[in-house]
Order: C-alpha cells, then structure tokens, then sequence
C-alpha cells in the first residue's frame, strides 16, 4: 500500500506549504540589510517566549487575521527574533513587538502550577 503523503502538509497543500517556507527563507534572507523593514506585520504586546514542541510566542494580539485584537493567543514556531528591532518571524507572519512581559512575573507565574 502506498501512502500518499502530499495531503498531510499542516493542513494545506503541499504547493502552498512550500511556498510559506521559501516566504520564510526569503524574509530571513532579507534580515540584516540595511533598508530591511517588513511590509506587512501584526502588532504583539505583553509578549514572552513560550514552549510548545517548538519555540513561539505568547502575548495579546492586535492586527492578527484570526485573533480577535486585544485577545491572548500564541503564534507558529519562531525562527527569528530581533529585540533590538522588536521585530519576530514566525513560520506564518512577521511581528511587531510591543513591551516584553517582565521576566519576574512570567517565573512567578511557572512556580505556581
């Protein structure tokens, strides 16, 4: 039996998923030119770096096609992230970063559990 693995690519094609990876590839490949700004880009605040099988981002949301503004929510994984810029690429999108949840806070919240 042959398994048609073309269907099982997160949810979209195959065609489409490699497309969103060469959009990754090339953003990256743009980082560090000195005209470099994203085009397009979703507002992130009260962010901090969360864990899931991979790294991504957890914070309230403004501007995300999906998130209602001002909800919580967490993106893809992050291959990317600028402090200094306040800028993150994730797998699906570019971030503008708002202010960085105190890293007190995010560790007193952990011990908790």
């Amino acid at each position: 039996m042959t398994v048609n693995y073309a269907h099982h690519w997160f949810g979209r094609s195959r065609r489409d998923f490699i497309a969103q990876l060469r959009s990754l590839a090339d953003d990256l490949e743009s980082v560090g030119k000195k005209a470099f700004v994203p085009t397009s880009y979703v507002y992130l605040d009260n962010w901090f770096i969360g864990e899931r099988t991979v790294p991504c981002l957890l914070g309230r949301f403004t501007g995300h096609p999906v998130i209602t503004d001002g909800r919580p929510g967490f993106t893809s994984e992050v291959f990317f992230l600028d402090d200094k810029h306040k800028t993150a690429r994730t797998l699906s999108r570019w971030y503008l970063l708002g202010d960085r949840m105190n890293p007190a806070f995010q560790n007193q919240s952990s011990t908790r559990q």
